[in-house]
This record gives structure tokens, C-alpha cells and sequence, in this order.
């Protein structure tokens, strides 16, 4: 029972990991975006929040503004480690193996059918399956040598 039970949460944890690493690929030319809106969230949440104490002259809820502060940074903090491993897989490929990086473009990026691929690639579903799978296991191996896969949630 022991062994199918670690089996199935090794099985769980890696196709989480998976999920996590697409939605990253998928996002990656948004990433920026994130991270300068949740700057600005809590610029903007601080001054809002300062003006109304200031108001009010309450200043009970600082711990709860520190908190969310704490966590903004962290959620900013983990979208950086993600980018930063994308970018360099990215150069890596670029450098090395084209064909690998022209399918993280077409298929990530631009977000093209497998039918388009296979006509600017001249990959059959087959071949970008298993490209996809040598890539996604190539990022999820980096990514738990960096200690990025410790928590499920996306």
C-alpha cells in the first residue's frame, strides 16, 4: 500500500510540476506585466491605506499591510526565479538545439495548433509530443535542482 501511495503522490507532484512549468512557458511574455502590476498594487494599496489612517488616525491594521507586502514580494520574488530559469533555458536552447527553441516559440509563445507547427516545423504530433515531453522534463529537472517545485500551487 505504502509503495502505490508514494507511486501515486510522486506521479501527482510531477504532473503538478508539469502544469506549473506550462504556465509559466505560457505566460512568459507576460511575466513583466505581473510583476510591475503588483508593484503598483501595493504602491497604490500603500498610499491609499496610509491617506485613510492618516484620516482615521488608526494605524491598527499596519501588521495586515505589512503581511500583504511580505507576500506581494514573495509572489514577485517567485515570478523572477521562474522568468530568469525560462530566459536561460531559452538562451541554452537558442545556443544549442534551435529546433527545441523555434517549439517553445511557435508552440508557447505564439501559441500555434500542432498543425501549424507541423508546417513551419515539418513535425508530425508524434514528434512534438516527445519534444514537448524532453522539454518540460529538461525544465522540470532545473527547476527541482533550484528548489522551485517544493510547493504544488501554481
Amino acid at each position: 500500500f505504502q509503495e502505490s501511495f508514494y507511486k501515486s503522490m510522486e506521479k501527482y507532484l510531477y504532473n503538478s510540476g508539469i502544469k506549473k512549468i506550462e504556465y509559466y512557458l505560457k505566460r512568459y511574455n507576460l511575466l513583466d506585466l505581473k510583476i510591475s502590476k503588483l508593484s503598483e498594487f501595493t504602491d497604490e494599496y500603500n498610499y491609499k491605506q496610509t491617506y485613510n489612517k492618516w484620516l482615521k488616525n488608526k494605524c491598527s491594521s499596519l501588521e495586515e499591510d505589512v503581511i500583504r507586502n511580505i507576500e506581494i514580494e514573495q509572489r514577485i520574488y517567485k515570478i523572477r526565479k521562474w522568468q530568469n530559469l525560462i530566459t536561460a533555458i531559452l538562451e541554452h536552447y537558442k545556443a544549442k538545439d534551435k529546433e527545441k527553441y523555434k517549439f517553445i516559440c511557435l508552440k508557447y509563445f505564439k501559441k500555434l495548433t500542432p498543425i501549424k507547427i507541423q508546417e513551419r516545423m515539418s513535425l508530425t504530433e508524434e514528434e512534438q509530443d516527445s519534444l514537448k515531453f524532453e522539454i518540460l522534463n529538461y525544465i522540470f529537472a532545473v527547476a527541482i535542482k533550484k528548489n522551485m517545485l517544493k510547493e504544488v500551487e501554481v
